[in-house]
């Protein structure tokens, strides 16, 4: 079943200006008509669909989600602007180079490498010769001590062993005195 569209609604023409818009009355209407023009309503929801598509566009209400999101746009530009304005941000540069110091440096450096296990003086501090500077951990020390003390042990009991041969080449054991 097909809707018939009502003739007064496809005959829809200019008839004249008033004040510098376009008015349009239907055909048949005598005066005092109701006349539409654009932007002022006088047109039906109804009626409004069957219009042409520019007069429709200037009949309907603009949606107000446009002129929102051009509000939204120019506030957030705004704030950008005065958080540009007033805003403090600290500049970082990143660059390859050399450290050098300004007045007289020394090394330091240990007779060992070793683990720190304290350092008891602090930047800029004026020390004494013979002072305590850096404490390195003594357990790879102790354990080095163990070993070489362990490895002397075996070198003296070797000499002696050699020199009881040499001193009785036919009975070396009754020459033999351990260490």
């Amino acid at each position: 079943m097909t809707r018939r569209l009502p003739l007064r609604l496809l005959r829809v023409l200019p008839a004249r200006r008033r004040g510098g818009r376009e008015s349009f009355v239907e055909p048949g209407a005598g005066p005092g008509a109701r006349t539409g023009g654009p932007g002022n309503g006088a047109h039906s929801r109804a009626e409004a669909e069957f219009l042409p598509a520019a007069v429709e566009a200037l009949e309907r209400p603009a949606s107000p989600a446009g002129r929102r999101l051009a509000l939204a746009i120019c506030a957030l530009a705004a704030g950008v602007v005065a958080w540009g304005w007033f805003g403090r941000i600290d500049t970082v540069a990143v660059a390859h180079g050399k450290l050098v110091a300004g007045g007289r440096a020394k090394a330091v450096q240990p007779l060992e490498l070793g683990i720190v296990r304290a350092i008891h003086v602090r930047d800029g501090q004026r020390v004494a010769a013979g002072e305590v500077l850096v404490e390195l951990d003594a357990t790879a020390a102790a354990a080095d001590r163990a070993r070489l003390a362990h490895d002397l042990a075996a070198q003296r009991l070797e000499a002696a062993r050699f020199a009881a041969l040499a001193a009785a080449p036919l009975d070396p054991l009754a020459a033999f005195a351990p260490p």
